[in-house]
């Protein structure tokens, strides 16, 4: 017997070590924690997201381990800038121009709109002379301060939630931020009083971004990106539970053809009690 549960426990960790040593590298990401539905923390503290569940594919591909925290915007460019971590998401196209960081292929897009205090009416001129609040070394910063020169008083918040808060607090006169972070964020905190501009004033495109020195990573991901939308594989499709108010796996697989197209709708006015989770 005693002989079994050895030939059991070495069969085992020969299996383990043939698992970790497929995964033998991790790599450190950062990334924001309210940039939702991008990145941010859900209601049970776990990292969710756009870019959370494309950042742990790209773990997948490259076989490797995903390291990943998620900090309010500021603290995430401080710490990859001091070298605490290997790869930061939600990194704007802008950083291009700059020196701290190499981006990848554009993973996503967005646009950036002005939020206002709806008690009063909202023309683009109002902009100049006022206090504009905005997310610190957002992707709309670089541009604003070096081409726009918006004549206007610039403040700037560690992360997109203050910058919302102040305006919702009459602290700013406006913010410029993600329309869907933004929107998201005034559901979720009653701010009856912000409205969306539905002024379009920049589109972002957003990518993974790795340290300068680092040109072999960052053309992994892009080959992974490249890959990823040229391969067409089988994947599990969630359904909507309405019983309990979250999502299901049930075994439901598709893949497309190479004559299909992939046509998604988005469902609006939902139940909020229904789609809170």
């Amino acid at each position: 017997m005693l002989l079994k549960q050895q030939i059991a426990t070495h069969l085992v960790y020969k299996i383990m070590s043939k698992i970790e040593d497929k995964f033998n590298e991790t790599l450190r990401v950062v990334g924001a924690y309210d940039l939702e539905p991008m990145s941010f923390v859900d209601e049970n503290g776990n990292n969710s997201g756009y870019n959370v569940d494309f950042i742990y594919r790209v773990g997948e591909e490259l076989e490797v381990n995903i390291d990943l925290d998620l900090m309010n915007w500021s603290q995430a460019i401080d710490s990859f800038k001091n070298g605490n971590y290997d790869m930061i998401i939600g990194v704007g196209n802008n950083a291009v121009i700059q020196d701290w960081v190499i981006c990848s292929h554009s993973i996503l897009s967005e646009e950036f709109t002005v939020f206002y205090n709806n008690t009063e009416d909202f023309m683009f001129n109002d902009l100049y002379n006022s206090k504009i609040a905005m997310q610190d070394d957002s992707v709309f910063k670089f541009l604003i301060e070096n081409y726009y020169k918006f004549d206007a008083e610039l403040i700037y918040y560690p992360s997109v939630s203050e910058a919302m808060f102040s305006l919702n607090s009459n602290q700013n006169d406006y913010v410029v931020a993600p329309r869907t972070v933004g929107n998201i964020l005034i559901n979720k905190n009653s701010y009856k009083n912000i409205s969306d501009s539905n002024l379009i004033i920049y589109n972002a495109q957003y990518c993974i971004g790795v340290k300068p020195d680092n040109d072999e990573l960052v053309n992994k991901i892009n080959e992974v990106i490249v890959n990823l939308n040229e391969e067409s594989k089988e994947i599990e499709m969630p359904e909507f539970d309405f019983h309990v108010g979250t999502k299901r796996y049930n075994g439901k697989k598709l893949k497309l053809a190479d004559d299909e197209v992939l046509v998604i709708e988005g469902i609006h006015c939902l139940n909020d009690k229904l789609t809170s989770r």
